[in-house]
């Protein structure tokens, strides 16, 4: 029994060594995890995909469409039918600040070539990707036929729907603090932790490595969001651009039968005073990969 003693009491000392080794570094993550929580903290909402049919009007990924009278089915450059990637029903989701209070917000993707309808070099040019609102819309059961739509899929269809699934996207209000990826980053830690930082402090990586990744531990990312702050698998691209969109309008990440490349994310962003005004005509399109 002496000697049980001994190695359990040995590996409570090795393990209270290591607490204090990286003690300093979390609690200095913790302080700056705070501040940005005080200082950045958004509410926006978690969306959770859910497999199974779902409605012509819901919130979902994928599946078919409607289409006003007035308007015709989106087709990319080709003059080929674009697909549906989401579909956000304001009516039924929780209330979000600048969001609208009813109406559709259609998101559309080219299933033709390899960068799923985006143009990195013009992430605004709307041409083989579209973003449509729709303020009203009829209900599902006095609806025309001939005003829904789905295109077929065929061998040479690519989307970053593995299959041709729906999923139904059920929301719930959240509050997330700016990410440690996101290109503001180092301003918004210069102007709330300048005391906490060292005085030679430039951008995030200037920070000690055991400081960053309990950082990133603490991290609130989410695979699938509207509004909040931005995840990336490579870096955030609105650093370089000049009068790039501040808000995050709508994300969706890699997870189960969604793939964007390899294990990528996509993301549509926004101007606040366009999503003030519901003009989604300047929403900025963007997805990488590792």
């Amino acid at each position: 029994m002496s000697f049980l003693k001994h190695i359990f009491s040995r590996k409570t000392e090795l393990k209270k060594a290591e607490e204090t080794i990286s003690s300093p570094a979390k609690t200095l993550a913790a302080q700056i995890s705070e501040r940005l929580r005080t200082h950045t903290s958004r509410t926006f909402l978690k969306l959770t995909p859910e497999p199974g049919s779902a409605g012509l009007f819901e919130s979902k990924i994928g599946g078919s469409f409607y289409v006003p009278e007035d308007m015709l089915p989106p087709t990319d450059s080709a003059s080929k039918p674009m697909y549906l990637l989401a579909q956000l029903n304001f009516s039924e989701l929780p209330s979000l600040e600048d969001f609208p209070e009813k109406g559709l917000l259609q998101f559309f993707l080219t299933g033709s070539g390899e960068a799923y309808g985006a143009n990195f070099d013009a992430p605004t040019e709307q041409t083989d990707w579209c973003v449509r609102y729709l303020p009203e819309f009829p209900d599902e059961r006095n609806t025309n036929e001939t005003r829904i739509f789905h295109p077929k899929w065929s061998e040479d269809t690519n989307l970053p729907l593995i299959r041709e699934d729906t999923y139904s996207l059920k929301a719930s209000t959240a509050t997330q603090s700016i990410t440690l990826c996101d290109y503001r980053i180092s301003d918004t830690l210069r102007r709330t932790c300048a005391d906490l930082l060292p005085e030679d402090f430039r951008d995030i990586y200037d920070l000690d490595d055991d400081v960053s990744s309990e950082l990133l531990k603490e991290q609130e990312l989410y695979s699938c969001q509207i509004g909040g702050y931005p995840d990336f698998t490579q870096y955030d691209p609105r650093e370089d651009a000049e009068d790039a969109p501040d808000f995050l309008l709508f994300q969706l990440e890699t997870t189960d039968n969604i793939l964007w490349g390899t294990s990528g994310v996509g993301n549509f962003f926004i101007r606040s005073e366009d999503l003030k005004n519901k003009d989604f005509s300047r929403v900025w399109y963007h997805w990488d990969g590792c």
